[in-house]
């Protein structure tokens, strides 16, 4: 909860003169603040897209995405499909689909939780490692900072005034350089991403959007803490340096002492009473070490008063007669670091009598001696006071301790909201009437009777005997005590409170176990009904400007949080900021979800089925996700759905899945080899098997509440095309173990006029193909390739379809390819767009075989090959390059010829060393590198009918020197 970490600050303090000065308003802020996630320091790093986002303008799926070290910048990859690379990746956010999630969701590794990121998310690199930038509008941003840092049950008055402070804080961090504005932790504002059900923090955003705090119409930088300890401080206190100003002052805060949950240690001593009434109390989960207390005051009695040779075993602190704190930590501060104090101690035994305590050498020269005081006999019930000391174990009286309970009675303080009448702390000097518990000790007096004429012998020479306090004998190092009997009354003992917390670097009598309180009080008061005097460390943060618990206490008090603002920040206004939300841009991206996540906050996604297998990642409540295979499997008591989760197959315990398959415009369902009919699916959905090799052997299909029809026919082994059918018919076979190869569909009616309809397949051999559309063919045919699952997505008229829609659908009559790889040797042939070579093996391509398969036509190719150069054309099969040599491809050239080139474009791409997958090159155009000496280390090319769209990117095709 501490605003700006001391170190920071003073390396900020080094560059500018001291934090808070005022800056002026930004009349051009737009309004979005950027903001660093805390995700590590990985090389790669998942997230789950949870809403509608692109990256370059191509729509990602709802679906789980990472980004990676990738060519000296990064690449974000789906499974191992490469979508975007780049020296920094931006995930665009754009308009939010009805009644769907519209975030991203990441892991947090400071917190070890997941959050939702409404807003912009960007992956750069930094020193080597992978960072994330939210840029988000600050008033979202602020939606996920006031229930972090304060709670979203507080009164809605403390919300408030935290949001205003929170705004200004991240608005005078805003600024166009670097590549973040502010952190997600305390170092500067804890920032948790969004969660609608912080219903009270967010009304306090909207109720208080775009006003900030202004010193002379400029905006300041509004600093604030968990708790001030009851005193707010000043930044030229807290951290050094420049000069005083005007809305940070040094005043008493009691709201903030008086809230039972401020952090304090506390270390009571009775003004009279044994050691073991020493009253230990502490609300912060671990009590005060009374022991060292007593012990650091006991010992510094002996230093200063007695002697250093005395040990603390052998007297008694038997009580506190004044305690008064001084000499600031800094100048014009209320952190006091030092307290004088007058305290009465007990002899334990007859060998330390106060009549031998003259000087360091009488007390060591009597020590022995003294038995022959053995007259004094009546002190031997001293040495059986020793028992007393035995009564050390009175620490075993923590009992007492127990009645550190009643010190949590201390809320009484919270009586002390009604301290806005503040003369009430100054009640507490009613407490100083706590002359009466000097009047205990002259209770304690009583007993001196019996004390006083054995004490009386020796003081008598000085003829004053009785005058204790006021005439007393000049004791050790010119302090002042006076001797009556075995009781000793000594004043001026100087105490270091710093020991009290070890931030002197001496933890031998530390006492307060918190390290992170920063102010010393010293207070005289009663406990329980006994007078006494307290020690107290105190202040949870900084203590500059707004606190948080005192702006807690103020508000139960009935305060607005424009008073909580005023006093926290004296001679300042609030003023609005003239930015606005941005608007988003509409975006059809795809969503082949079709169910989501329910009764929990997140789920396991495992890489089988069963509690036993390994956790992949996790989903959280309410997300969209791709049921691949419903209840694939049994284990452990449950049913497993399959999915699909970062382009691999996954499972998900299917009672906390709620589908959607059938609900949407279209349904379909497929009658699957050695399974038979599946569930309806809608949507997306996928309906089929993947990774199994089950062939689907028919299909029905039909609308779901919409007007028009729908009308379909599949290629069939053995048969070809099948006429066509409509709404809910079988096409394919049944009981006949014949694959489906191809599909086609298309709306009907009025269906037909405002939709347009998607559906791509998973072929055998091949996987996910391009989306066909509104008829066109999806699958292959001459290749004898089963079609093992479907999806079918149906779009308003006119949208951006829901994936690539290249390679559709292939048919014999197609491009194929081979490459020899270095270390390998041949590859098997590859077609149509697949990828030969390899990836990520640094190994170089050496030669090239090329053929045209079922069009009229040739094709022909030349590469450009290390130490040779560029060699000559070579068609239908022939090598390209070199085999044997180890010479590495370098750039490539391909054109069709014949027939083939009037009706067919031919597109290519190389993965090169160093720069990754390139742009595709057409027709005869390089591609590659030249006069770099980077190896090709992949190839794909693709036949297109003319004109056609090309399969990516043309940009980046081939660079030369």
């Amino acid at each position: 909860m501490r605003k700006k970490l001391i170190i920071a600050l003073c390396i900020m303090l080094l560059l500018t003169a001291i934090p808070g000065i005022p800056t002026a308003l930004a009349s051009t802020n737009d309004g979005i603040v950027r903001v660093k996630i805390s995700i590590g320091t990985p090389s790669e790093y998942s997230f789950l897209v949870n809403g509608n986002y692109s990256v370059n303008g191509t729509g990602l799926d709802r679906q789980l995405y990472t980004v990676r070290l990738y060519g000296g910048g990064l690449g974000l990859y789906f499974g191992s499909s490469l979508i975007s690379s780049g020296t920094s990746i931006r995930l665009v956010q754009h308009a939010p689909t009805s009644g769907r999630d519209n975030f991203i969701w990441m892991y947090n590794v400071g917190t070890g939780r997941s959050y939702n990121y409404t807003g912009d998310m960007e992956f750069r690199v930094e020193n080597g490692c992978i960072i994330a930038v939210n840029h988000v509008y600050i008033e979202d941003y602020l939606c996920g900072v006031v229930p972090y840092e304060m709670s979203d049950s507080w009164p809605i008055e403390a919300l408030k005034a935290q949001a205003v402070a929170a705004r200004g804080y991240a608005m005078n961090d805003m600024q166009s350089t670097g590549a973040y504005d502010v952190g997600d932790t305390s170092s500067d504002q804890v920032y948790r991403g969004y969660d609608a059900s912080n219903v009270n923090a967010i009304a306090a955003v909207n109720a208080t959007a775009n006003q900030v705090v202004t010193s002379g119409g400029s905006l300041i930088c509004t600093y604030f803490s968990a708790s001030n300890g009851g005193w707010t401080d000043t930044p030229k206190n807290v951290w050094g340096g420049g000069t005083d100003i005007p809305y940070y002052q040094v005043q008493e805060d009691p709201y903030d002492a008086a809230n039972p949950s401020s952090l304090y240690e506390t270390v009571f001593f009775p003004a009279s009473g044994s050691e073991a009434q020493v009253l230990a109390y502490s609300n912060v989960g671990s009590t005060p070490n009374k022991t060292n207390a007593i012990n650091y005051i006991k010992q510094e009695i002996a230093n200063q008063v007695l002697s250093p040779h005395i040990p603390v075993s052998s007297f008694q602190l038997l009580g506190v007669s004044s305690l008064v704190a001084h000499t600031p930590a800094s100048a014009g501060d209320v952190n006091y670091i030092y307290a004088t104090g007058s305290f009465t101690v007990s002899m334990n035994d007859a060998s330390y009598s106060a009549l031998n305590i003259q000087t360091p050498e009488t007390l060591e020269a009597t020590a022995t001696p003294e038995p022959t005081a053995t007259p004094e006999p009546t002190a031997t019930p001293e040495a059986t006071a020793t028992p007393e000391a035995t009564a050390t174990p009175e620490p075993t009286a923590t009992p007492e301790a127990t009645a550190t309970p009643e010190a949590t009675a201390t809320p009484e303080a919270t009586a002390t909201p009604e301290v806005t009448a503040t003369p009430e702390p100054t009640a507490t000097p009613e407490a100083t009437a706590t002359p009466e518990p000097t009047a205990t000790p002259e209770a304690t007096a009583t007993p001196e009777p019996t004390a006083t004429p054995e004490a009386t012998a020796t003081p008598e020479p000085t003829a004053t005997p009785e005058p204790t306090a006021q005439s007393s004998q000049s004791g050790i190092n010119g302090i002042q005590f006076t001797v009556n009997g075995a009781t000793i009354n000594v004043s001026n003992v100087l105490l270091d409170l710093r020991y009290f917390d070890g931030t002197n670097d001496n933890n031998m009598y530390k006492t307060f176990n918190k390290d992170s309180l920063r102010l010393f009080v010293v207070k005289q008061e009663t406990v329980n009904g006994v007078p006494g005097f307290s020690i107290s460390q105190k202040r949870y943060g900084h203590g500059v400007g707004l606190s948080q618990r005192g702006a807690q206490q103020r508000a139960i008090g009935g305060h607005s949080y424009q008073q909580i603002l005023s006093f926290y920040y004296p001679n300042t206004a609030i003023t609005p900021q003239g930015y606005s939300r941005p608007s988003l841009s509409y975006m059809s991206t795809p969503d082949t979800s079709n169910a989501y996540v329910t009764g929990t906050s997140t789920l396991n996604v495992r890489s089988g089925a069963g509690t036993s297998c390994s956790i992949l990642g996790t989903l959280p409540g309410g997300a969209r996700l791709n049921v691949v295979e419903q209840n694939a499997a049994s284990a452990d008591g449950l049913s497993w759905h399959r999915i699909l989760y970062g382009g691999q197959s996954a499972y998900v315990a299917a009672n906390y899945i709620q589908a959607d398959y059938a609900n949407g415009p279209v349904k379909y369902q497929s009658h699957v080899q050695n399974v038979g009919w599946q569930e309806w699916m809608s949507q997306g959905g996928v309906s089929g098997t993947s990774g199994r090799s089950l062939r689907l052997e028919a299909m029905r299909i039909q609308l779901n509440g919409v007007a028009g029809g729908i009308e379909y026919r599949t290629h069939v082994q053995n048969i070809g095309w099948m006429d066509w059918v409509s709404n809910g018919q079988l096409s394919g076979t049944e009981g006949r173990s014949l694959r489906l190869e191809a599909i086609q569909m298309r709306l009907t009616g009025q269906a037909a006029n405002d939709y347009d309809l998607y559906y791509r397949v998973h072929a055998q051999n091949v996987g996910w193909m391009g989306w066909a559309k509104n008829g066109e063919s999806s699958g292959t045919a001459g290749f004898s390739y089963r079609l093992e699952a479907i999806q079918i997505v149906m779009l308003p008229k006119g949208s951006a379809p829901p994936g690539s829609t290249s390679q559709s659908f292939v048919q014999m009559g197609s491009v194929s390819y081979q490459s020899h790889v270095q270390n390998v040797g041949w590859q098997n042939w590859m077609s149509n767009g697949t990828s030969s070579g390899t990836s990520g093996q640094a190994l170089r391509l050496e030669g090239m075989r090329m053929q045209l398969n079922g069009m009229n036509g040739g094709i022909e190719y030349k590469t450009h090959v290390q130490n040779i150069g560029w060699m000559d054309w070579v068609s239908n099969g022939q090598l390209s390059g070199t085999e044997g040599r180890s010479l590495r491809l370098e750039g490539i050239q391909i054109r069709l010829t014949g027939q083939a080139a009037n009706d067919y474009d031919i597109y290519y791409r190389v993965h090169a060393q160093n720069v990754g997958w390139m742009g595709w090159a057409k027709n005869g155009e390089s591609s590659g590198t030249a006069g770099f000496s980077y190896r090709l280390e992949a190839i794909q090319i693709m036949v297109l009918s003319k004109g056609a769209t090309p399969p990516g990117s043309t940009s980046g095709a081939f660079v030369q020197k």
